[in-house]
């Protein structure tokens, strides 16, 4: 198993309690998004959790159901067709083989390296805002993205906030028609073409936006932002092995199933739609699943 968050884990889960005797390749340092995640609110079981206390707790359970957990990095995701079994080489494990793979690498959110960025970060900055919807309750926010992430995150998060500004780097949509409409009916949402986060100010969180229009800066008295710029899935290192689309998420067949057989997917880097934890311990779940069903069949 590749992958050291919800959907790696819970495949460890599952693939341990069938007795696959899983070694989970978590990383030098665990990339889940949940590390860098506050306060959790939508994880079922938990009214709230910090993120990295999320985290250790499906490690904990993964082993003790007897998944080994390696703290090391991958180089190199291979195949070898005389063997029939995958080569997974690591930066200090040597070199592992295995007959199935299951892939849980998750993606990363783009975001900007402007002035404030990190210091605010998950203090009224986020890349969510299904996750982080406490940012915008009953509070003005900037969500930044043209596209239709950006579309549907402002479309959601007016429902909920008292108004939205969404910033545009140009002078037009690269969303979907049908998203664009979507986000223009939205009385409290304010489109601002042609402009670009310059500075994010505050005291302990977010309380001013500044952005560039045409030369103008504009100040925008805001409680949060949300990057909606788009997502890196973390998918090199199986680019030669399966199928990938053009944003490089890996695609998926008849459940969790990538074009190599063998190769099973699960979590962000093949989910382009819902990129929420909950979903990603699910498909991880039906990784593991599948992934014990086609280890009996090759019996």
């Amino acid at each position: 198993i590749v992958g050291g968050g919800p959907a790696g884990l819970s495949a460890a889960v599952y693939c341990g309690r069938a007795n696959l005797k899983p070694l989970v390749f978590m990383g030098v340092q665990t990339s889940s998004q949940l590390l860098t995640t506050t306060e959790v609110e939508n994880y079922p079981g938990f009214e709230s959790v910090l993120g990295p206390d999320l985290v250790d707790k499906m490690i904990k359970q993964a082993e003790k159901s007897e998944a080994t957990l390696i703290f090391d990095d991958i180089l190199h995701l291979d195949f070898d067709d005389g063997k029939q079994l995958f080569v997974v080489e690591s930066s200090f494990s040597g070199v592992k083989h295995s007959k199935a793979v299951i892939f849980a690498t998750g993606s990363k959110s783009k975001t900007l390296d402007v002035p404030g960025a990190k210091e605010f970060w998950q203090k009224g900055v986020s890349t969510c805002a299904v996750c982080d919807s406490k940012i915008a309750k009953n509070k003005k926010v900037v969500v930044v993205g043209g596209g239709d992430v950006a579309c549907e995150e402002a479309s959601y998060v007016a429902n909920i906030a008292e108004k939205v500004y969404l910033v545009l780097r140009r002078d037009v949509f690269r969303a979907s028609p049908i998203m664009e409409e979507r986000v223009k009916k939205c009385k409290n949402v304010e489109i601002i073409y042609k402009s670009n986060v310059t500075k994010i100010l505050g005291s302990k969180s977010v309380e001013q936006v500044i952005i560039n229009k045409n030369g103008d800066e504009i100040v925008l008295d805001v409680s949060g932002l949300f990057w909606c710029i788009g997502n890196l899935p973390q998918t090199d290192l199986v680019k030669h092995l399966c199928e990938i689309n053009e944003q490089g998420y890996v695609l998926k067949y008849n459940g969790q199933k990538s074009s190599k057989d063998g190769l099973f997917v699960a979590g962000d880097c093949s989910d382009w739609e819902y990129r929420q934890a909950v979903v990603a311990a699910g498909a991880g779940c039906m990784a593991a699943l599948e992934c014990q069903r086609w280890l009996e069949d090759k019996q």
